[in-house]
């Protein structure tokens, strides 16, 4: 499952709530069936002059709703930047 596939990561926090809120509800959905993968955004981006705080940052956000708020342990796919 992947949510997102674009040129940027989303820019408000209200879009990166929504997202966030995404996986934790797939994650409680599917933390039962280890044959699915969370791809959490699909190519996010692509960066000339190195990768921006905010990859890291957004991943480490995504990955604490998955495994810290639903309790999932799938396995968690972090795409490159292109």
């Amino acid at each position: 499952i992947h949510d997102l596939t674009g040129d940027a990561f989303p820019g408000t926090a209200t879009q990166r709530a929504q997202i966030r809120e995404f996986w934790r509800q797939t994650a409680l959905r599917y933390k039962s069936n280890t044959r699915v993968w969370f791809n959490l955004l699909n190519e996010p981006g692509s960066y000339s002059n190195g990768v921006p705080a905010i990859y890291r940052d957004a991943h480490r956000d995504l990955i604490a709703a998955i495994r810290d708020d639903a309790g999932a342990d799938n396995l968690i796919v972090v795409d490159g930047t292109q």
